[in-house]
């Protein structure tokens, strides 16, 4: 069965448009979306870096175009669960965060040209709630699982821990923050990638004194249910206890297993010292999966839809290149057509 699941995804993956790897979005489902960087480690655990972030993502998601349920961005990663209200809003925020991520670390960087990210965003579906209630877990031990701090609650990068703890059990339930929108021109070049922690705090604080705007960063912790069909409190409550005790479980699994290795965690104290950009060398990089599921019957069906997509597709890009009208199914990434010229003879 997985050889035969391998062999579905890589037929769907290899088939192409105009040379790209596909993509698909369906609106109203749950999706995570996952960002790595080339090298180093941008995203250091620092007060600077924090503001830089959230004001990314109050700004992008100042329309609403996702809804946020659970985040936590490591040094060199991101992962975020999404639950797309429209497709095509859902491809307009990712790449939106991502190019004012960039533009920001060019910025402090003070260089003209920066490619920051590796490859394509993934963007993968999550077709049940036993998969969601896995990746969020995934997302929350990952701290602990690097060896940066013993727990989640610790961690001083970014995450949506807090909003979670804190949230109602109500699938209605969100949690707002005023952030300030950092325009760009008043980013300055960092003297030193090494920030004290008084510097870390000075700068932050001149950058926050010259935003004019604010924006609202909302996350919606149990939003994801909704694509589920949860609605009841009962349940809402019953799920996050799950996740916060397996969590918990596997913090404490990972703590056991540093111990008997005789090594430690890195530390708040160490993380929030770090420079930004600090040389980092990824691990080798695993296949990327692009439907999660825990039930391969399920996984195998949305292949076979979406391959059958992909044909479509691939039929109405053909018309578009001799220049018939075409609308492209939601969700779908339309490639570039060809331009189109007349050929002028000369008498």
């Amino acid at each position: 069965m997985g050889n035969f699941l391998w062999k579905l995804l890589a037929a769907v993956r290899d088939y192409s448009l105009m040379g790209h790897q596909n993509r698909y979005i369906a609106s109203g489902a749950v999706h995570e979306l996952c960002f790595r960087v080339r090298e180093g480690l941008p995203f250091a655990c620092i007060c600077l870096i924090e503001l830089l972030i959230k004001s990314a993502l109050a700004r992008t998601g100042r329309d609403f175009k996702v809804r946020i349920s659970h985040m936590v961005w490591m040094g060199n990663h991101v992962h975020i669960l999404i639950r797309a209200h429209d497709a095509d809003q859902c491809k307009k925020f990712y790449m939106e965060l991502q190019k004012k991520i960039t533009d920001a670390v060019k910025r402090l960087l003070d260089v003209d040209r920066l490619i920051l990210w590796e490859g394509r965003a993934l963007v993968a579906p999550v077709l049940d709630k036993e998969k969601a209630i896995e990746r969020i877990i995934y997302f929350y031990l990952n701290p602990s699982k690097a060896h940066l701090v013993e727990s989640i609650s610790e961690y001083p990068g970014v995450s949506s821990w807090k909003e979670f703890l804190l949230a109602e059990s109500s699938v209605a339930a969100i949690h707002s923050e005023e952030i300030p929108w950092i325009r760009l021109p008043t980013i300055k070049k960092l003297k030193s990638r090494v920030l004290t922690v008084p510097e870390d705090r000075r700068l932050t604080n001149e950058l926050i004194s010259t935003a004019t705007t604010t924006h609202t960063l909302t996350y919606a912790p149990n939003d994801w249910m909704v694509a589920f069909g949860i609605s009841a409190p009962e349940e809402v409550n019953a799920i996050n206890q799950e996740i916060q005790r397996r969590v918990k479980a596997g913090e404490e699994l990972l703590c056991k297993e540093r111990a008997a290795q005789g090594r430690s965690v890195v530390g708040v104290y160490n993380l929030k010292r770090q420079p930004i950009l600090s040389s980092h060398t990824p691990k080798k990089r695993e296949r990327k999966i692009f439907v999660l599921s825990s039930c391969p019957k399920r996984r195998v069906n949305y292949i076979l839809e979406i391959k059958a997509l992909f044909q479509h597709c691939s039929s109405l890009f053909r018309k578009a290149k001799i220049g018939e009208i075409v609308t492209w199914p939601a969700g779908i990434f339309p490639p570039s057509i060809p331009p189109l010229c007349n050929a002028l003879y000369r008498q």
